[in-house]
């Protein structure tokens, strides 16, 4: 760290400063190589304040701690794991901002735009290889074409991230991948006709609709559905009961305080819709002058804010503190968790915590009959019986049998192997299954 804020500092002398850029440049450090260039540029007139101000900046910086960056892992069928679970007993990792893995146009010229509008490092098929299962997007009509962006960025093209959706659940037909698809800004105008037309030709018969959201994941990709889309109003396909909860803040310690309060008050109110957390910091204005550097750098320490390179230098001290967060727990109550930048270890620790069986409707208070033994016997299709493992236990079967009433029965009757699901408000006694021959 002292040898980064020594480089920080050299940037406000001519020709040094070029010279550090010149090397930025060649290891792929745009942001970097801007803002050094442009240190010393300024140099030429003002280098010694730009300097003293650096000096006296880095001395008094504070650090979040940060996680190392980490090599992707491949877990391309991990909810396959899951298929006898809801969506809504389990956690999707999602990647924040997901098509400005690369920026391909500047709207608005000013200087270190490209390290604070990209969110992401990989490409749509690598964050989906990776484990993330939920691709959030914003988009823009710009010439008469849909794209992804990052406030006044534009990223790739919004049918390019949909096509490589689409080749991963063509390569993966066991996952399930959900796609929001929401507007920049409020104000700014999207097509959204263009979006539903692309959404129909890549995924017509692929869609989920919402009323399947409780079934068990095996059952809706055994039909070949495995895409879900939400955030376009106004289309019967695009699911509306997405809950979500954004921190808003532009410090990993205030977002990490509000995920541990959102985690107690989930302890208490288990919402019926999914519910997505946003664990993304919100770089701030002044943040953003501050990566600069220089007298600018000074001006804007004034404010609080911590000192941070890029979105990226952001995301590595968010996202430790998320994993820090997510360590003590044994599960998690979301159904949806993003990052920007997603990192191996949060993805991690994610798809295990599902491992753990979530308590509440579709978790640990049901259980599944996954196949049953065709007996050919006099009963009827579908007719549940309860044996109780004790005689005394009869008068405990007729209440369970009363409460019964209030369950779900789900069953395939196209096999011949038909599951059910049995989903009782109280734990009950086991139950034997009998079925007729077909």
């Amino acid at each position: 760290m002292a040898f980064q804020s020594a480089l920080r500092c050299l940037e406000n002398i001519p020709v040094l400063g070029h010279l550090l850029a010149a090397g930025y440049a060649c290891s792929d450090g745009r942001t970097k190589a801007e803002r050094a260039g442009l240190k010393a540029t300024m140099g030429l007139v003002m280098a010694p304040v730009n300097l003293v101000a650096e000096i006296a900046d880095e001395a008094t910086r504070k650090r979040s701690k940060q996680l190392d960056t980490a090599t992707l892992t491949a877990r391309p069928d991990w909810m396959k794991r899951h298929h006898r679970k809801s969506l809504r007993a389990i956690c999707l990792p999602g990647a924040h901002n997901a098509g400005t893995f690369r920026v391909s146009k500047r709207l608005k010229r000013a200087p270190l735009v490209d390290g604070w509008s990209r969110c992401q490092k990989v490409d749509i098929y690598r964050q989906l290889l990776s484990g993330v299962r939920f691709v959030d997007v914003r988009v823009m009509t710009f010439g008469h074409e849909v794209w992804t962006c990052a406030d006044h960025v534009r990223g790739v093209k919004l049918e390019e991230v949909l096509r490589r959706v689409r080749d991963f659940v063509t390569d993966h037909p066991s996952e399930v991948v959900i796609v929001h698809i929401g507007a920049a800004e409020e104000q700014r105008s999207v097509d959204w006709t263009a979006c539903h037309v692309i959404v129909q030709q890549l995924f017509r018969d692929r869609l989920i609709p919402e009323h399947m959201r409780d079934m068990p994941i095996g059952d809706i990709v055994d039909q070949g559905k495995n895409v879900i889309i939400s955030g376009m109003n106004g289309f019967s396909y695009s699911w509306q009961q997405i809950q979500y909860r954004w921190p808003n803040k532009d410090s990993p310690g205030e977002m990490a305080d509000h995920l541990r309060t959102t985690l107690t008050e989930m302890a208490l109110y288990r919402p019926t819709w999914l519910f997505w957390y946003r664990a993304e910091c919100t770089p701030s204005s002044p943040m953003y002058v501050r990566s600069f550097g220089g007298l600018p750098g000074l001006v804007a320490s004034r404010y609080g804010t911590e000192k941070f390179d890029s979105v990226e230098d952001l995301a590595l001290a968010t996202n430790y503190s998320v994993l820090e967060v997510l360590t003590g727990l044994t599960r998690i109550p979301f159904n949806i968790l993003s990052i920007d930048f997603v990192h191996d270890f949060v993805i991690e620790r994610i798809v295990r915590m599902n491992e753990t069986p979530p308590a509440g409707p579709g978790g640990g208070g049901s259980f599944r009959i996954s196949s049953i033994e065709l007996s050919g016997d006099e009963y009827d299709l579908d007719e549940v019986f309860l044996q109780p493992q004790q005689q005394q236990r009869q008068q405990q079967s007729a209440a369970v049998q009363r409460q019964l009433l209030n369950t779900t029965t789900m069953s395939n009757y196209g096999a011949v192997n038909t599951s059910f699901d049995f989903r009782g408000r109280l734990p009950v006694p086991p139950i034997q299954v009998k079925e007729t021959t077909m």
